[in-house]
């Protein structure tokens, strides 16, 4: 016997022959882990593709065939629009796209020039542009660059073609989905994107919600029994109706923690309102065990904080944002009014009534659909409503900045020169001393590669010993060492240096430090100390070398290795 969820075009049970059988095709095994069943009607997992696990997605649903197939969707979804590699270095002469199969390739400067004023308006945040510096991504890190083209979905607008910069650095994941039709996934990426706006918009506004009645949720028997489960396990729920009185399909359920005197929120949205308060159930505890809810918080009484951009990034990254303390009270700011299409309408019926909250709101929407064979990955934007980050980070927080980092870490001499010339650098883009060096070039480092663990401050302090600037050594070693906390490999090794810069018989110390910190470490100290400042690196042409790396790029879809 078939399975069939509402709102969707095949059974569960021919939906994930499909996509099985699509990431065949492609190439891909993907390896299960982490199921977790903590109360009846809620399921999760996680998923990573076998031939590089840096490739991974998460599931969740009111079934195991349900989690399965959520996970295995966001896999391929975030593998046909391109997102998996946007985060990385790529040799994007040698693919035949770096993104997407029709994405053009433009200067900046006409990529730029080609937007509707409206859109340079608001991705300008009012201020002056630089397309050469601001439009360029950290995959391709030079000119001409990556465009997607997106076609309007609902308004008479113009065709668009928007730099991949720009949706990596203001839209990030948000609006991308995919389904069995093409309408089903487009009814899933603007569900979604409901979902945060409507978010955003309850905590700048410190709104409270009206509860939705148990004649309505209570239709359910997954929702029935996880809330049963729940309250015996010391949980209780509050079913909350997040449609802002427009008729928006959006649910919000608080999750009390009672023992602990703490709560979290989780969001949902579906135009079929049992599915919103399912998915919602589901979302919440996606990945999580019931001993380990550390993302649950109390609620704040600092009001300019929860409305910060600071505090609405956290609830996109992990849900570990804050809410003010009236969003929890009994005294709703808005009424509870139904909303939705009926349990068995049909796709084109849910579409349209996505469509008319979007109205309300003279919302523009544009999108893309990669089809592969019988399944589809679409991307949606909806400029000025489905940014998840403030616009005025492509000037301010821009993730391109990596770039000339990697180039110059590219035209490694180890000459006095080139280590100046990095001090400068870091000096003039001013990264905090914790990130990470290889996530910032846009590189993915391996267990066993140098780059793992590598921070700004460790990066700094090598070239400081290479330029024997003793000054600069004293200060920059006890923040790098406070920050090797954990890492044994360069907690080691700092220690090493400190107690040579200290006088200490370094081959008396030796066994002791390779016994508390590994040889490893004990390998870096001493080269160090040698004035081998980048032992244990890989730079210039072997800068992407790590078979991490290479295995993502082997995965590439635009590989030629591949088509």
């Amino acid at each position: 016997m078939k399975h069939y969820l509402a709102g969707k075009a095949r059974s569960l049970e021919d939906a994930l022959a499909v996509m099985e059988a699509r990431l065949a095709d492609m190439g891909f095994t993907l390896a299960q882990y982490n199921w977790l069943n903590p109360v009846p009607g809620v399921w999760s997992v996680h998923v990573k593709a076998v031939q590089c696990p840096a490739l991974f997605a998460n599931g969740k649903g009111i079934c195991r065939e349900a989690a399965l197939a959520s996970a295995y969707g966001e896999f391929l979804e975030r593998l046909l629009t391109g997102y998996f590699y946007g985060d990385y270095a790529l040799p994007c002469e040698q693919l035949a796209y770096a993104f997407v199969p029709n994405e053009t390739i433009r200067t900046p400067e006409e990529a730029w020039r080609r937007l509707p004023a409206s859109l340079q308006q608001l991705w300008s945040a009012g201020e002056a542009m630089t397309p050469a510096k601001h439009l360029p991504d950290l995959s391709c890190c030079h000119q001409p660059i990556r465009c997607v083209p997106l076609q309007p979905m609902h308004r008479a607008e113009e065709a668009i073609e928007v730099p991949w910069n720009v949706l990596m650095n203001c839209y990030g994941s948000n609006g991308l989905c995919a389904g069995n039709t093409e309408r089903e996934a487009q009814i899933q990426g603007l569900s979604e994107i409901f979902e945060r706006w409507v978010r955003q918009q309850i905590i700048q506004r410190n709104l409270c919600l009206p509860e939705v009645p148990a004649s309505v949720w209570s239709r359910s028997e997954a929702v029935t029994a996880a809330k049963r489960a729940l309250s015996n396990l010391g949980i209780e729920i509050s079913i909350r109706d997040a449609s802002l009185g427009e008729g928006y399909p959006v649910i919000a359920i608080i999750l009390y923690e009672v023992d602990k005197g703490r709560a979290f929120v989780s969001f949902g949205a579906h135009p079929i309102m049992q599915v919103a308060i399912e998915r919602t159930l589901t979302e919440a505890f996606q990945g999580r065990r019931l001993d380990d809810l550390s993302v649950y918080q109390p609620p704040s009484d600092d009001l300019a904080w929860v409305q910060s951009w600071e505090n609405l990034e956290l609830h996109f990254i992990d849900a570990s944002g804050q809410f003010h303390w009236h969003f929890f009270s009994t005294q709703a700011d808005l009424p509870w009014r139904p909303w939705g299409v009926e349990l068995e309408c049909s796709l084109e019926a849910q579409w349209q009534y996505l469509l008319t909250c979007l109205d309300r709101l003279q919302q523009p929407l544009y999108g893309a659909t990669y089809a592969l064979e019988d399944f589809y990955a679409c991307r949606l934007i909806a400029p000025g409503m489905s940014e998840v980050f403030p616009p005025w980070e492509l000037q301010e927080n821009n993730q391109n900045d990596g770039c000339a980092l990697r180039h110059h870490l590219y035209e490694f001499d180890g000459s006095r020169g080139w280590c100046q010339g990095l001090m400068d650098l870091m000096d003039e883009q001013g990264w905090a001393p914790h990130q990470s060096v290889a996530s910032t070039i846009g590189l993915l480092a391996g267990d066993a590669s140098g780059w793992r663990g590598e921070k700004m401050i460790d990066l700094q302090l090598r070239a400081a010993l290479a330029l024997q600037d003793d000054d600069l050594v004293e200060m920059l070693l006890p923040q790098a060492k406070q920050l090797a906390q954990g890492d044994r490999l360069r907690e080691g090794a700092w220690h090493f240096i400190s107690c040579a810069r200290q006088g200490e018989d370094l081959a008396a110390l030796a066994p002791a430090l390779r016994i508390l910190y590994g040889q490893a470490a004990l390998a870096l100290g001493q080269s160090m100390v040698q004035g081998q400042a980048w032992h244990g690196l890989q730079l210039g042409d072997a800068l992407l070398s790590d078979p991490l790396h290479q295995a993502l790029i082997e995965t590439h879809p635009g590989s030629r290795r591949r088509i």
